[in-house]
């Protein structure tokens, strides 16, 4: 399974695994799989979708890793990649979004480093201890470039 990626000094304590990508649409979770043009453009969060399949969520979803890689064999009848290679630790850049807790931020009480994963993007979480309970993930922001460019310590 040939994975392509580009070698560059984010990642260092690097570790990688490879998943499957999701193959199917999950109502429940609104996921999808994932595509190079993600990739490209930093949308890399992944969380567990189902049966070990990575995937990327419209709703809130926990943050495994980011997306790497993907192999250049297609999912059979689908127009996107079979494999994922994602990295569970290390240093990784990922694109931001906008969650419940407002824009990403690294200002004392925002609890930012509490990190849940949306449309391929990282979130800050909300504030709210009983509204973010079923969201607690992992990872810690260690630099925000702007609300949209952030790297993520998992």
């Amino acid at each position: 399974m040939p994975l392509s990626q580009i070698v560059n000094n984010i990642g260092i304590g690097k570790v990688e695994g490879t998943f499957l990508n999701l193959s199917t649409t999950l109502a429940a979770a609104s996921a999808t799989p994932f595509t190079q043009a993600m990739i490209d453009a930093f949308r890399r969060a992944c969380s567990i979708m189902a049966s070990n399949f990575i995937g990327h969520g419209t709703t809130t979803m926990p943050l495994l890793g980011s997306v790497v890689a993907v192999s250049e064999d297609l999912v059979a009848g689908k127009a996107f990649p079979l494999r994922c290679a994602v990295q569970v630790s290390g240093f990784a850049e990922m694109e931001g979004t906008t969650g419940p807790g407002g824009a990403l931020a690294l200002a004392p009480g925002t609890r930012a480093w509490h990190l849940m994963q949306r449309q391929g993007c990282v979130a800050q979480e909300t504030t709210t201890y009983d509204l973010s309970m079923g969201y607690h993930s992992r990872g810690h922001l260690t630099e925000l470039f702007d609300t949209d460019r952030c790297v993520v310590l998992f």
